[in-house]
C-alpha cells in the first residue's frame, strides 16, 4: 500500500515537473518573439527619430512676397499645414470651394505658399499654409456677365 502511494506521489510529481518544463519553454519562446519585435520597433523608432532630427536641423529659407489678393478659393481638396513645407504637421483638411482670407505669402524651395485663414467663425486650427497650386486667387476669378 505504501509503495502504491509513493508511486502515485512520484507520478504526480513527474506530471507537474513536465508541465512546468513545457510552460517554461513556452515562456522562453514568447520572450524570444517579444525581444525580436522589440528590437524591430527600436530600430524603426531610431530611424524615425533620426529623420525627425535631420528635418529640424535643416534650415528653411522663406522669401516673403507682398500679397496681391486678400481673398481666394480652394481649388481642390488640400491640407492646411502649420508651416510652408510639405512634411510639416497638418492642422486640418480643407475642402474644395472653401473661401479663404490670405494673410501672407512666401516662396520656399521654388514653391509659392500662402498663409491663409479659413472659417472665421472658429478660432482653432483655422490659420496655416496652403500651396499656391491648390488656390484660386480672387483676382483670377472671372465673374459671369
Amino acid at each position: 500500500m505504501i509503495i502504491l502511494v509513493v508511486l502515485i506521489f512520484f507520478g504526480v510529481c513527474i506530471y507537474f515537473a513536465v508541465d512546468l518544463i513545457k510552460k517554461e519553454e513556452e515562456q522562453k519562446r514568447h520572450i524570444m518573439v517579444l525581444t525580436r519585435q522589440n528590437n524591430k520597433m527600436k530600430k524603426a523608432l531610431k530611424g524615425y527619430s533620426d529623420k525627425k532630427e535631420e528635418r529640424f536641423n535643416n534650415s528653411v529659407v522663406i522669401k516673403y512676397i507682398p500679397v496681391k489678393s486678400k481673398n481666394g478659393v480652394v481649388s481642390k481638396n488640400t491640407k492646411l499645414y502649420i508651416a510652408p513645407v510639405y512634411d510639416s504637421y497638418i492642422l486640418t483638411n480643407v475642402q474644395s470651394g472653401t473661401n479663404i482670407k490670405i494673410i501672407d505669402s512666401g516662396q520656399i524651395e521654388n514653391n509659392l505658399w500662402y498663409e491663409v485663414m479659413i472659417n472665421l467663425n472658429i478660432d482653432t486650427n483655422n490659420k496655416g499654409w496652403i500651396p499656391s497650386s491648390d488656390l484660386i486667387l480672387e483676382e483670377d476669378i472671372i465673374e459671369p456677365k
